[in-house]
């Protein structure tokens, strides 16, 4: 007889919160703060502050926060010490920040454990002269005491010119400042409120500070002579046109990747007064600080799971790329494969030499005769264009010959894919290729 039957389900409600959470994965560093601006939308619990790159460019580039006034200006100090490059030493090919700082840590270091140490401070040293990795990664690295690692490190921040080996934008500044002499009560306050003085609020600077606007404003003069990045004039390389979201960088102990700190904003959840303070309103602040939080740590998740999985590329390169999928991915870190892919979207890594979208790491396996293991399809690629670019011009290679060449060392693989991927590489085929050798002049 016809009968009804219930069976319990669970589906998974797709809320405005979740797909808010979810907008933050698909979010690069860069894109992160305007989108925490949007979803805060105005809450009084939520303070937003801005990475130290959008803090620079706001106090150093946004001549807007400080009116004109009739004074004369100010030049800036001197060269100093041992770091500063003058022109003629440009000219002469001044050396680069990590020779630069190995010359003066032989000098200031005669323990050798403590130079081993203050070595792989150098290492981990970015372009702009600050410290890449937090101090309890370089001494878990280094198997020594966090407070070891500590002394080495106010050591080096000694090391000229000012400012190097600063974990932060107010560190930097802060080194500077006491350098030159500038170091009060209130230019440390200012200091320690960078954000504000990035949104120009020189109001409350100046009642956190107890002094006047005008005060409060040479403070802000000061500040612009310093420099915030006093390793970029020891790098020859011009300045990358975009920021990476990680930073990959080689270590004692291997391979280590982070988040690039100078592009991640931060949020902070405050307890303002006034009507508009409500229990509501707080816990939407919370819930997005933790949902920052995920991002953050499911972003650096990823990227350790990669590099885990990619070794043996990062040590041989593109030849050696392994397949990898977002499944594969996902089920070590514990997360859906979609989940994945909005995190590799756009994730932009710094490594040594090189810079590279996450996202092209992931590549499909082909398989190998007898079933047994895989090869990576980009790897194939790359192994095809160097057979391209190795051929004999007066006899190029056809695509059956390439397919044949992989059929030999036991991967299976048709002309039509060879096709493919050459298409992929913008090569031409065989026969445009000997067409413009015989055109080419002395031929």
């Amino acid at each position: 007889m016809p009968a009804l039957e219930i069976k319990p389900a669970r589906a998974l409600a797709m809320t405005q919160d979740l797909r808010a959470a979810i907008g933050l994965l698909r979010c690069t560093n860069a894109e992160l703060s305007g989108e925490l601006e949007r979803l805060a939308g105005g809450n009084p619990f939520v303070q937003i502050v801005p990475s130290p790159v959008q803090q620079i460019a706001s106090i150093w580039q946004d001549t807007r926060t400080v009116p004109a006034v009739a004074r004369p200006p100010v030049l800036p100090p001197p060269p100093r010490g041992l770091g500063q490059i003058s022109v003629e030493q440009a000219g002469a090919g001044a050396p680069g920040l990590h020779d630069h700082v190995c010359r003066q840590i032989g000098m200031m270091f005669r323990d050798e454990d403590q130079r081993r140490l203050a070595l792989c401070f150098a290492e981990a040293l970015e372009p702009t002269g600050w410290l890449g990795l937090p101090i309890s990664s370089i001494a878990g690295a280094c198997d020594v005491p966090l407070q070891s690692a500590e002394a080495v490190l106010a050591r080096l921040q000694q090391v000229e010119p000012a400012g190097l080996f600063a974990r932060s934008l107010a560190e930097c500044l802060s080194l500077q400042a006491v350098d030159q002499g500038l170091m009060t009560p209130a230019f440390a306050i200012v200091l320690q409120n960078l954000p504000m003085l990035a949104k120009g609020d020189l109001a409350g600077l100046a009642t956190l500070c107890a002094l006047s606007e005008a005060d409060v404003r040479d403070i802000l003069l000061a500040i612009r002579r310093l420099n915030p990045k006093p390793g970029a004039s020891f790098d020859p390389a011009p300045p990358r046109a975009v920021e990476p979201d990680m930073i990959l960088r080689r270590c004692p102990s291997g391979w280590v990747i982070e988040l690039n700190r100078s592009t991640l904003p931060g949020l902070v959840v405050q307890d303002p007064a006034g009507p508009e303070a409500s229990a509501e309103s707080r816990r939407a602040a919370e819930w997005l600080h933790s949902a920052v939080d995920r991002r953050n740590a499911t972003t650096l998740k990823v990227g350790q799971e990669v590099v885990r999985l990619q070794l043996a590329y990062l040590e041989g390169g593109p030849v050696d790329l392994v397949p990898m999928s977002f499944g594969s991915v996902a089920a070590s870190v514990g997360v859906h494969e979609t989940t994945i892919s909005r995190v590799t979207a756009g994730l932009l890594v710094s490594a040594p030499g090189r810079g590279f979208l996450l996202r092209e790491l992931f590549s499909n396996a082909l398989p190998r005769t007898g079933g047994v293991g895989g090869i990576s399809a980009a790897a194939v690629r790359h192994q095809i264009a160097a057979l391209i670019a190795a051929e004999r011009p007066e006899a190029p290679l056809s695509d059956a010959a390439i397919a044949a060449h992989f059929q030999a060392q036991g991967v299976t693989l048709a002309r039509r894919t060879v096709v493919k991927y050459r298409e992929m590489l913008k090569l031409p085929a065989a026969a445009r290729r000997r067409a413009l050798v015989r055109q080419a002049p002395g031929t």
